[in-house]
């Protein structure tokens, strides 16, 4: 790992990064790049990678597609908690560190996100919610993981604990539902293992819904999955049956061309949508795994 020590001439492709944590966050590491060589930059690493691993070196690739405005595009954050300088703390590692950078308004992340971890703040300074110590593998709130539905807005919030109850979750529920009514799901995992890994094996639910609604193809596909790390594609409205044929090589894809997406109750469209992509599969035009 090395570290700039001193700058003599800045690059043409160098840029003021938009967050002001960015020097001390380690949830963003491309910032001080100009949009656009950001883009072309990934562009290369797959490049290097196909040849790199796959042997693939003569590949044409087109280039990386960019967002018309590259701020709050984030709708997963996955917040650390525990002890820092002035007390509990709730944010993002620092880089190559456990210490938590806490930062109120991310402009990385949906705004959304960022109201929810105020609440939960706010909620753990007004009840006294002990916070977790990983040194000393004690203290109960670990992890908050939160998504929020691109298109439909519904946010799931996940609260993993080292132990086996949330105290005062009444007041975090009513805290959340009143602040942000789209917080549709919100669960407690349990996790008191010695551990790096965020998630234990045992979730319930403590209101709302066991999922939240991701519009894909026009269709809704409930999502259950508590790591978020799963990349899921979201069409976001756009009518391209061609996004199957990418979805096909992923378990996403498998529930679309295997029948367990359904489409919004009552939508005949979308009933017609289903049913055309399922044709296609039936007649050879996209290949399920």
């Amino acid at each position: 790992v090395c570290k700039l020590l001193k700058m003599r001439r800045a690059s043409q492709e160098r840029a003021g990064p938009f967050c002001p944590a960015f020097d001390r966050c380690g949830g963003c590491r491309l910032q001080h790049l100009r949009y656009d060589a950001q883009l072309a930059w990934k562009t290369g690493q797959l490049r290097e990678e196909l040849a790199r691993a796959g042997g693939f070196a003569q590949t044409t690739l087109r280039e990386t597609l960019g967002m018309a405005q590259p701020l709050h595009f984030r709708n997963k954050a996955i917040y650390p908690v525990g002890m820092g300088k002035g007390g509990a703390a709730l944010g993002f590692y620092a880089a190559h560190s456990h210490d938590i950078i806490e930062h109120d308004a991310c402009p990385a992340q949906f705004d959304e996100i960022n109201r929810i971890r105020r609440v939960i703040k706010a909620w753990i300074l007004a009840h006294d919610i002990s916070v977790y110590d990983e040194r000393r593998h004690a203290g109960l709130l670990r992890h908050v993981l939160i998504r929020v539905g691109a298109a439909s807005g519904e946010a799931m919030v996940v609260v993993v604990v080292n132990g086996a109850d949330l105290p005062r979750r009444a007041a975090l529920i009513d805290a959340l539902t009143a602040a942000i009514p789209r917080v549709t799901s919100i669960m407690l995992n349990e996790n008191r293992a010695v551990t790096n890994v965020i998630l234990g094996e045992n979730t319930t639910l403590m209101y709302g819904a066991p999922q939240i609604r991701v519009p894909l193809l026009h269709l809704v596909q409930p999502i259950r999955d508590l790591a978020l790390g799963a990349q899921v594609l979201e069409a976001e409205g756009q009518r391209d049956p061609r996004l199957l044929e990418g979805l096909a090589a992923s378990r996403l894809g498998a529930d679309v061309v295997e029948g367990r997406v359904h489409p919004v109750e009552g939508d005949a469209e979308q009933h017609r949508e289903l049913a055309f992509e399922r044709r296609r599969v039936e007649d050879g035009e996209v290949r399920a795994v």
